[in-house]
């Protein structure tokens, strides 16, 4: 769970750092 969590994330960060 820990792993899906950080992998969420990662994606959350990502698409906040392309906006």
């Amino acid at each position: 769970m820990i792993v899906n969590t950080s992998y969420k994330g990662s994606v959350f960060l990502f698409l906040f750092m392309k906006f």
